[in-house]
This record gives structure tokens, C-alpha cells and sequence, in this order.
């Protein structure tokens, strides 16, 4: 069998790709960086796509757990993902592999976990980003008290998070705009309380992982966010997909000011911060919910 020499970056023959596998739900996806498509010895194929992995260090130890991996939006695994994620837990491994004449010689695992977020990249959307956790980063974060723990590692909506995405959602009115030549929308949050003007989590509206994935329904339809720049206090301005931009128009063009409302459901950067303010859902924080945020035993002395 050829061997890999990752020492000097050498090799004895052929050259070296990564290869990412994405399994969930009884599927897998494969890609490749490689310039041409890779088959394995058992005949599966790698689609070779334009594909970014973030920094992997040699020792395995994932720079504390966690991996990007940027892939066009075009590939099919993205559907499970984008505009809504899927109820499903996806798990994902990055092999660097050795490749003769299109087909994997070798094999050397690089990283092993699981896509616990994921959203759109680049000024149309164009990319899409999975950011990955190890399952021995989940296993070595400090306690398991909620007071300790600093992440969530459940897909938003699934069958572990338990948020709902009808207690999550915020209604807003939506007007287009036309401006240097791009079509965009402005999305007016409507305030909890008429005399007082703020958003539940509207905090949290300054943090860029909060608001880049957020989605909006409008007219029966949703749509993604691709960029999102701020302007008052419940005022943003808001760019969806260029394929998605020309329904969106005609639904507006077609409504009066009367109708032009619609629901904005936020990303969640799983944070306890996002779960409680953003989704309602800190007693379900990490998906465990009878962590108590008190102590059960008390501190005081009978005597």
C-alpha cells in the first residue's frame, strides 16, 4: 500500500486531497478539493468541488474541537441545511488522502464530528459554511451544569434542541428598496410594547453569527439573508438570494402596504444567551432539560 509521509508535506507517489464525507438520515454526501472527481475502493465517488477546511493541526487536536468547512452553495448536502435546517444530526469526517490517476490509494483520518451549525458565506450567498464540532470537545467542556456550560452542540429546531419555531419568530414589515442598482428589502421589527421600542433580543442584533442565517416568510414563501446591514433601532436592510430576489419582488410589487408584513425567524449561535432571549428555550439549553438553574441541595445550615 502507498504510504503518506505528512512530515514534509512529501509524498512517494501520486498527490494528496482531502476528502469530506457528510452522513445523516440514511444519506452521505461526498467532495473533494482534488481537481478531478476520486473514487475509493469501493466505488464511491468524490464530487470535486471548490472546498475551504480550516486549520487542522497535525497532533489531532482540532484547535479545540472545531472545524469550518466552506463548500459552494450549489452542492446537494446544502438543501439539508439552507434556507431551513433539517431535524437531523449530520456527522462529518475529513480524510487527507493519497490519489493515483483518480483513485484513493490511502487514507489518513484528519478530523471526525458532528455539523452543529451551519449558514450562508459571501456577499450573494454563494458558499456554505459547516461549522463542526468534535464529539471529544463536547465530552470535555467543564461540567454539566448550565451555569458552566458555554455551547449548545444541537441543530437548531431538532429533535434535540426543542425550540419552537413559532415562539422564536418575530413579526415585522417589510418595504423594497431599490438602491445603486441592488434590490433589497428593509425589515421594521414591530416593538413588544408601543411605549417602549425594543425587539425581544434585540441585543443580540449586533452580533453577526446571530443575524446572517436568520430566514423570513412573506407571502407563503421563505427566504434567506444574505447580508444584513443595520440602520435604526428596529430598521435593518436586508439582500436575499439573487435566484430567490425576483419572487420576492413580484410578491411585493403584487401587495398593498397593508399586506407587506412578514415573520423573521433568527439563527441561534448557541449560546444560552440566544436560547433564552432569541428561541424561549433556555430550560431546554444543550438539550437537557432538568439541568436546574438553582441548587437543588441549598447551602443553609439546621441546627
Amino acid at each position: 500500500m502507498s504510504d503518506l509521509d505528512f512530515s514534509d508535506n512529501g509524498i512517494e507517489t501520486g498527490d494528496v486531497a482531502f476528502i469530506v464525507t457528510v452522513t445523516g438520515d440514511g444519506e452521505t454526501w461526498r467532495y473533494t478539493n482534488c481537481d478531478t472527481e476520486l473514487m475509493d475502493a469501493q466505488s464511491n465517488a468524490y464530487l470535486a468541488v471548490p472546498m475551504k477546511i480550516g486549520t487542522l493541526s497535525s497532533d489531532g487536536d482540532m484547535g479545540g474541537g472545531e472545524v469550518d468547512v466552506t463548500l459552494p452553495r450549489t452542492v446537494s448536502v446544502a438543501s439539508r441545511f439552507l434556507p431551513q435546517t433539517d431535524r437531523t444530526i449530520y456527522n462529518l469526517q475529513i480524510r487527507r488522502a493519497l490519489h493515483v490517476g483518480g483513485v484513493i490509494t490511502d487514507t489518513r483520518i484528519a478530523f471526525t464530528g458532528v455539523i452543529k451549525m451551519a449558514a450562508a458565506s459571501g456577499d450573494e450567498g454563494e458558499s456554505l459554511v459547516l461549522k463542526c464540532s468534535t464529539d471529544r470537545y463536547k465530552l470535555e467542556r467543564n461540567a454539566s451544569r448550565r451555569r458552566y456550560q458555554h455551547s449548545c452542540p444541537h441543530v437548531l429546531y431538532g429533535s434535540q434542541c426543542r425550540a419552537l419555531r413559532e415562539l422564536s419568530a418575530l413579526p415585522a414589515r417589510i418595504e423594497p428598496i431599490l438602491s445603486a442598482g441592488r434590490f433589497h428589502v428593509v425589515i421594521t421589527f414591530e416593538p413588544d410594547d408601543p411605549d417602549n421600542p425594543t425587539v425581544r433580543g434585540m441585543d443580540l442584533f449586533s452580533d453577526w453569527e446571530t443575524l446572517k442565517g436568520l430566514t423570513f416568510s412573506f407571502k407563503g414563501a421563505e427566504y434567506q439573508a444574505t447580508r444584513i446591514e443595520r440602520r435604526l433601532l428596529l430598521n435593518f436592510g436586508v439582500q436575499v438570494r439573487a435566484d430567490t430576489a425576483s419572487s420576492l419582488i413580484a410578491a411585493l410589487i403584487s401587495s398593498s402596504s397593508n399586506e407587506r408584513f412578514c415573520t423573521v425567524h433568527p439563527n441561534c449561535d448557541h449560546t444560552l444567551n440566544a436560547c433564552q432571549k432569541m428561541h424561549r428555550n433556555a430550560a431546554n439549553f444543550g438539550g437537557m432539560p432538568f439541568i436546574p438553574f438553582k441548587n437543588p441541595v441549598g447551602t443553609s445550615f439546621v441546627g
